[in-house]
């Protein structure tokens, strides 16, 4: 629908949607970030807690 003033409220509309959008995938893919560091970092104190793996670098998932 075309406003008074020349401007659209479906074009303003998709605009709000799309940062939203984007913000949601910011917010989501930070969270997602912050998972990753905290499974490392379990891992990597679980590592250092045995002994027989202490120092060890941890292998890569192919």
């Amino acid at each position: 629908m075309i406003e008074s003033d020349g401007s659209s409220r479906e074009g303003d509309n998709d605009q709000l949607q799309q940062s939203m959008n984007a913000e949601k995938r910011a917010h989501h893919n930070a969270l997602e970030r912050k998972r990753r560091d905290h499974i490392k970092g379990s891992f990597s104190d679980l590592r250092d807690a045995v002994p027989s793996l202490k120092g060890e670098k941890a292998s890569r998932a192919h």
